[in-house]
């Protein structure tokens, strides 16, 4: 603690004070936390985030050996060297269209030649205060900052802006968690979130900690739903029409709490803060004592590890899709600051399903992962999108760079691919390996998972030399436990084991070979 502390310090210390952003600056709170509470635990990559700079885009070796995907997709860089990248919208002529908040601008990246990498970037807007939710409707872009949602004329072949921005509505500067997503409903409103004032606290204006949505005519405001620290995203699910948000939770609460959350929005509803964090952490000095507010919090539809940080949300409407995608959302976690043990820094997808009692329940896997390894971070994801062609664009703000995820019909054929397409029950939803493929399947996924053993280095702990003894034979590793519980040790493993990065796939057949390596 004191080290993370102690390296937090100096990296401020090192900053000109004109950098440092006005916030850490000007929170008693933030400096009174950083000294004695126990639970200011400070472990990301700060400095780009501070500064709105570039670390680079990981070059293709490393993206190579890092990133990996199910079966049938494949990532390449879209753009890069593209200072903190954030929310984006694609245009029915394929171009992306990003904003940067730090640097104050609004791009447009144009594909000219058809490569699948952006060979032209313009600035559409600039001199904007923190730009960050965009939405395009027919031939209008509309931004929105901390205080305001800006509309343009935009020519979609020219890809460009035509005439002046023109204010459209203003909304409430409330200081703190002020970076507005921007999103059009289906009912063809304009919706927007103000987050809370600070880490915790009650509201401070009639719409503060809300989620807003406007005519598109008038600009009439109206408040769709209340409690949230900060709903960072939202889509709504192709099919039902139902409305979901991503939020982000309250720091200084613990290592694992308050697990972070993925709401569906009613209109009128009240999501728990600040009273409530997560599905059941009342907060230790504003839980109400007459536990109204409590009862009456709509609980999460699904959470995620505590500090993932849930941004952008997608959900996936194209055709070309693999069955079990089609109808899932995609989710930016882009990782975790006040946590020891990193979490997040990837892309997971959530497939809904209804079990036989009609209950309906969210699947989460993950779907892009590499960001970071053994705490080591090469970006940070924020926003996925889905462009006309079906390709798949995740922003990194710490890379300075946006990928591009097209399905590959040449990766369906790798072992892999028996986790994706045999159809029948995946290993992390059995309960026994018995029950999880057909026996013709297994002795491939054995031959897999014993070549992931020796990729990465499994035998170092769990197998004996000629000099020394296992310090965990494995033996004792895995065998007589279920599936679904190597698998859950193997995602998040105790602290004196490293985490293997895995994907979904990879960690079934990982998991059949240490429960039956014979």
């Amino acid at each position: 603690m004191a080290r993370l502390r102690l390296t937090l310090l100096v990296g401020l210390l090192a900053l000109p004070a004109c950098q440092i952003p006005p916030d850490v600056l000007a929170l008693p709170r933030y400096v009174h936390d950083f000294f004695t509470n126990p639970n200011f635990v400070v472990n990301a990559p700060l400095r780009h985030e501070m500064l709105g700079t570039a670390a680079g885009t990981p070059d293709a070796a490393t993206r190579d050996a890092r990133f990996r995907l199910p079966p049938g997709f494949a990532l390449d860089v879209f753009a890069s060297g593209i200072p903190h990248p954030r929310y984006m919208r694609i245009t029915s002529r394929g171009d992306v269209i990003v904003t940067q908040p730090r640097k104050q601008k609004v791009l447009l990246l144009r594909d000219a030649d058809g490569d699948g990498r952006a060979d032209e970037t313009r600035v559409l807007l600039d001199d904007l205060h923190l730009p960050h939710g965009v939405e395009l409707v027919g031939d209008t872009l509309f931004v929105a900052g901390p205080a305001y949602v800006v509309r343009a004329k935009f020519d979609v072949e020219a890809g460009r802006v035509v005439g002046e921005p023109e204010p459209f509505v203003a909304l409430p500067d409330i200081g703190g968690h002020s970076w507005r997503p921007l999103r059009l409903g289906p009912d063809r409103k304009l919706y927007t979130a103000i987050g809370a004032a600070c880490n915790v606290c009650e509201p401070t204006a009639d719409r503060d900690q809300s989620i807003l949505r406007f005519d598109l005519a008038t600009g009439t405001e109206e408040v769709v739903a209340t409690g949230f620290r900060n709903a960072a995203h939202f889509d709504w699910q192709p099919g039902t029409g139902a409305m979901f948000a991503t939020e982000v939770g309250v720091d200084y609460l613990g290592e694992d709490v308050p697990l972070e959350e993925l709401n569906r929005i009613e209109v009128g509803g009240f999501y728990g803060f600040p009273y409530l964090h997560g599905p059941d952490a009342r907060d230790p000095e504003l839980s109400p004592s007459d536990d109204d507010a409590i009862a009456r919090a709509v609980a999460p539809a699904h959470t995620f590890i505590a500090h993932t940080t849930p941004l952008g949300m997608t959900f996936l409407r194209g055709k070309a899709l693999p069955d079990d995608y089609r109808g899932a959302a995609l989710v930016a976690l882009k990782g975790s600051w006040n946590r020891d043990r990193m979490s997040g820094y990837k892309v997971v997808s959530l497939h809904w399903s209804t079990d036989p009692d009609g209950t309906e329940s969210i699947a989460q896997r993950d779907f892009l992962i590499g960001f970071e390894r053994d705490e080591d971070v090469v970006g940070r994801p924020v926003d996925v999108v889905v462009g006309p062609d079906g390709a798949i664009y995740v922003s990194d703000d710490m890379a300075g760079a946006i990928y591009r995820i097209t399905r590959d019909e040449s990766a369906i054929g790798n072992t892999f691919a028996i986790h994706a397409h045999r159809g029948g029950e995946t290993l992390s939803r059995s309960n026994s390996r018995d029950t999880l493929v057909a026996t013709s399947e297994r002795a491939a996924l054995h031959e897999e998972g014993a070549r992931l053993f020796d990729r990465h280095g499994c035998a170092t702990c769990h197998r004996a030399s000629a000099t020394r003894e296992a310090p965990v034979p494995l033996e004792l590793t895995a065998r007589g436990r279920d599936a679904a519980h190597v698998i859950d040790v193997l995602r998040a493993p105790p602290p004196s084991m490293p985490r293997p990065l895995l994907t979904d796939a990879e960690r079934d057949a990982l998991a059949a070979y240490l429960i039956d390596p014979s």
